[in-house]
């Protein structure tokens, strides 16, 4: 399976990037950033990137069947069509004022699968101690109705995939661990809990998505700097470096669902290490062979007081998009690489990246780097590429 390295795609600059999904109807990005308290959209073929805040920590988003989207906040779901006001759908655990929302995922059935964490930021956004086992795991139906999924406890609630034969996978980060439950759709319980993965030495699991394989894609944080890629069985099946340090999640994305991105953080990182890895809480970009999945929808149309009607998203033709490009860090400094040389622009409110091929004779570096600065030149994958100026062959990769 060949792997093109892992490469900073967007420099957003999340606190705690989280949550990410890919909005196959209209090809975006969507992601949260918790304690930065706003949501992304990018889209990754012009470069145009959104931001909306939030009213609170904002923990995650999944989207809607009618093309909103549905999101956790510090306690309550809100549902929330991009840009417009936030409207209060169900509140979790509101007797528990020491806990909040953390992972929340859209599952194949429909519903909000949303876990909760006793509260780790404090009202500084100082990072405040977990001292015990205070998270639980909720299903919140297309009515709004919350029901606990089993009487197990977590530290940290992460990580929330189905995997093919029917089964569930979470994650306790504190327990560096990942569980898989079987899932009893009568009693809508989840079953005895087993070990799907623990102990692994590198970091600890935070978000996952799963490929077309159903293997499972875990984000090694807390210092991990990698991806997981576990087969259905709980195998340890490869590794992925990446240019980050506390990974957080991931979601393949692009035309075929063929990228995978990951977000970070940047979370209780000194000054000083942050200005010798200005990247962490960026967005990072990998070809990893493999193809994702869809991301799940919840409900339907929402017509109001908490009901959906069935409702079907027209999803726009994409073929004739062009394949992605993204930021080789290795070359932030403009250098040459031996297949070729990558530029970027950076414009408030926006992110644009051209991929140039290797020069030809009797092009020089500066000429390309010209180039770029149009956009004539953005990458099409395994596809030759002219530019107007002429300064580029070929942009097979």
């Amino acid at each position: 399976m060949p792997d093109f390295g892992a490469a900073l795609f967007f420099d957003a600059r999340d606190v705690v990037g989280e949550s990410l999904v890919w909005d196959e109807a209209r090809a975006r990005l969507v992601w949260v950033d918790i304690i930065g308290r706003r949501i992304h959209r990018l889209d990754p073929l012009s470069g145009v990137h959104e931001s909306w805040p939030t009213p609170d920590l904002v923990t995650s988003i999944g989207l809607r069947k009618d093309g909103g989207a549905i999101v956790g906040l510090r306690k309550e779901i809100a549902l929330w069509d991009f840009g417009g006001p936030y409207r209060t759908f169900a509140t979790i655990e509101a007797d528990r004022q020491g806990n909040r929302l953390n992972e929340g995922v859209v599952a194949p059935d429909g519903s909000f699968w949303v876990g909760t964490m006793a509260n780790n930021i404090g009202p500084d956004d100082a990072p405040m101690t977990i001292t015990g086992d205070e998270g639980r795991l909720y299903r919140v139906d297309a009515d709004g109705k919350a029901t606990s999924l089993s009487e197990d406890r977590f530290g940290i609630t992460n990580t929330m995939v189905w995997l093919p034969g029917g089964r569930f996978v979470t994650a306790d980060t504190t327990k560096n661990a990942l569980y898989s439950y079987a899932w009893d759709k009568e009693a809508a319980r989840l079953g005895e809990r087993l070990v799907f993965l623990a102990d692994f030495p590198r970091g600890l699991p935070d978000g996952s998505c799963l490929d077309a394989e159903g293997y499972v894609w875990n984000c090694r944080v807390v210092g991990g700097s990698c991806l997981a890629r576990i087969a259905p069985d709980g195998r340890l099946d490869r590794i992925v470096e990446l240019p980050c340090s506390w990974p957080t999640s991931c979601a393949f994305g692009g035309i075929g669902l063929d990228t995978l991105f990951v977000t970070s953080a940047r979370f209780t990182m000194s000054a000083e290490h942050l200005a010798a890895n200005p990247f962490e809480g960026g967005l990072f970009a990998i070809k990893p062979g493999v193809r994702g999945v869809p991301a799940n929808r919840f409900g339907g149309s929402f017509v109001g007081r908490g009901r959906f009607q069935s409702a079907k998203l027209r999803v726009p033709p994409l073929a004739r998009m062009p394949a992605l490009g993204w930021i080789d860090q290795s070359q932030a400094q403009g250098r040459r690489s031996q297949r070729g040389a990558r530029w970027s622009r950076l414009r408030p409110g926006q992110h644009r990246t051209w991929m140039t091929a290797r020069p030809s004779a009797t092009a020089s570096a500066s000429a390309c780097r010209a180039a770029a600065t149009a956009p004539c030149c953005f990458m099409r994958a395994r596809s030759a590429v002219s530019t107007k100026r002429g300064c580029c062959k070929s942009s097979t990769w």
